[in-house]
């Protein structure tokens, strides 16, 4: 392999992804026929709420009342009427409740918002808990003074070790762990 074979395989990576998003523009901008008279009015009966029926939509609802509701809201798009004025009329009828969804945009945001504020406050603590890591653990009392002796060639204070643990060793000095009785 050559020293330009990174720089080769990160542009193919480059010109593949240009590839691909450019396919994807293209094919999410190809429309098809304009929608019919009954699509739309399906999909505006998806949307509202059966007023009989628990949770079901009048498209999904074979009550009685969602046959009546699914007809007129044919009967309006064929008129001309827009989505949201026949959605505003059934909410006029029945209330708010009628939509299966909801009109108010926090609806959305404030859960993408909480989980990408979630994601971010465990990606700082995953990160601060990698940087203590390997920092190491905290020197004991009484540690910066056996280094600063053991740099001067003096013989470290056995009485500063006593307090960890008993047994203890100068680095470099080859005497035996001290026993404690």
């Amino acid at each position: 392999m050559t020293a330009r074979s990174p720089k080769l395989r990160r542009g193919a990576w480059l010109a593949l992804a240009v590839v691909v998003v450019v396919g994807l523009g293209i094919g999410a901008s190809k429309s098809g026929p304009p929608p019919t008279a009954a699509a739309k009015a399906h999909a505006i009966d998806s949307v509202l709420k059966c007023p009989v029926c628990d949770g079901l939509s009048v498209a999904d609802s074979s009550a009685e009342l969602a046959v009546t509701i699914r007809s007129q809201v044919l009967r309006a798009v064929r008129r001309g009427e827009s989505a949201s004025a026949i959605e505003s009329h059934y909410v006029a009828l029945y209330g708010p409740q009628e939509l299966l969804r909801p009109r108010n945009p926090l609806v959305w945001v404030v859960p993408v918002v909480v989980g990408a504020l979630a994601v971010a406050g465990l990606g700082v603590f995953f990160w601060r808990r990698h940087l203590r890591a390997r920092a190491g653990p905290a020197p004991a009392p009484g540690d910066h003074d056996l280094v600063q002796q053991a740099l001067a060639g003096a013989e470290p204070d056995h009485r500063s070790l006593a307090g960890r643990g008993g047994a203890a060793t100068a680095v470099g000095s080859g005497a035996a762990p001290r026993q404690e009785p």
